[in-house]
């Protein structure tokens, strides 16, 4: 009577069942077994729009080696540009100009790459980078370095207030705490400028 209880309590067929996966791409839902050594999907950043196109910096946002430091150097390029324009006034306007598309720009990508301030986005680095050397003599290849690399350390160490302004909502958070960090380099390059120490 045991044997045939226990027998009855069996079941017929033993069920293995994978957990099931949910996987979102580009807003389409679906469920599937999770296989052995399988990795979540990337999303396709260049079949994404302008906007993606132009947060990521022409794309060197998606290197993953320092992608803000790339960025940064792209934003070489722009300060060059901003550069050639006559006077100051048009030097100014076009520098705020590019911050002020850039934060649309970067709520849209940071919308659609998932996280607060994603790495991929390089374009506040790029937008920000003229603060720093408005006004200066540029005929010095000591500036543009000095520049280069004040501009990483205050993004990277983020003193006061950049953090707290870091976190203003979507691309302004995003924009914002570069531009406050474009400021601090700028008075710092301009003290040296001033000591002498360069050029």
């Amino acid at each position: 009577m045991g044997l045939g209880t226990q027998a009855e309590n069996k079941p017929l067929f033993r069920q293995n069942r994978a957990p099931v996966a949910e996987i979102r791409v580009h807003g389409y839902d679906s469920t599937m077994p999770r296989q052995p050594h399988m990795t979540a999907p990337k999303v396709d950043l260049k079949a994404s729009s302008l906007a993606m196109w132009a947060a990521t910096g022409s794309y060197v946002g998606l290197s993953p080696w320092v992608p803000g430091t790339l960025g940064t150097l792209v934003g070489l390029g722009w300060v060059w540009s901003v550069s050639r324009l006559p006077g100051l006034t048009l030097q100014l306007a076009a520098t705020l100009g590019l911050i002020l598309i850039s934060v649309p720009i970067c709520t849209q990508a940071a919308r659609r790459i998932g996280g607060k301030d994603p790495s991929a986005i390089v374009l506040d680095e790029i937008a920000s980078l003229p603060i720093v050397l408005l006004g200066l003599d540029l005929s010095h290849a000591s500036v543009w370095l000095a520049a280069f690399v004040l501009h990483r350390v205050f993004d990277v160490t983020k003193p006061p207030p950049i953090r707290a302004v870091e976190r203003l909502p979507d691309g302004l958070g995003i924009v914002a705490d570069d531009c406050v960090a474009a400021v601090y380099a700028a008075l710092v390059l301009r003290a040296c400028v001033w000591a002498g120490l360069l050029g």
